[in-house]
């Protein structure tokens, strides 16, 4: 009995440092990661690169890769780009808040694009404002209360003005809204 608890004692795993990959290893490892993320969804240059830092590839084989796949076509950046506006703009931001989100993705786009994607979408500035304005009071009566009222009319216009949109705008929407809304 005393040979079984030895021979688990003796195979204690013992861990061996981590060697350099050789770098066509390395490259064709990083190539079938883009390929198995680039079959889930579209990325774009930047995020398909932060990917790989997180996997500690290194700067040659990153750009290696990113060129071979945008190439072979995998690598579609403005469809990614069209995609991500259109998800801003169904979700009600406005023209600057999607902007300033792309470019922190590195992502060039100008108004002229954003604007012809609400066209095509049928989506315009006031329809998501009312839009977001609907959803923030949609199961919610208005106070009669002067202090309860000033209360959630600018937590709505905080709210606006956190999806990008202007003070003025967000406040002559609601008070619109509001007023249609009276009794």
């Amino acid at each position: 009995m005393d040979n079984y608890y030895e021979s688990f004692e003796s195979e204690e795993k013992i861990e061996k440092p981590a060697e350099p990959k050789d770098s066509e290893v390395e490259y064709k490892e990083a190539y079938n990661y883009s390929i198995y993320l680039l079959s889930k969804r579209d990325y774009s240059k930047y995020k398909l690169t932060k990917k790989f830092k997180s996997r500690k590839y290194s700067k040659e084989t990153i750009e290696r890769v990113l060129q071979k796949v945008i190439d072979q076509g995998y690598l579609r950046e403005e469809a990614y780009t069209t995609m991500r506006i259109k998800t801003l703009l169904y979700k009600g931001y406005s023209n600057y808040f999607i902007t300033q989100k792309l470019m922190e993705e590195q992502l060039e786009v100008d108004e002229a694009w954003i604007n012809s994607l609400r066209e095509e979408n049928h989506i315009s500035t006031d329809e998501s404002i009312n839009y977001l304005i609907d959803k923030k009071l949609r199961l919610k009566d208005i106070p009669q209360d002067k202090e309860q009222f000033y209360k959630l009319r600018d937590k709505v216009i905080r709210f606006l003005v956190s999806k990008g949109h202007n003070y003025q705008s967000a406040k002559e929407a609601l008070n619109e809204y509001l007023e249609n809304k009276k009794p």
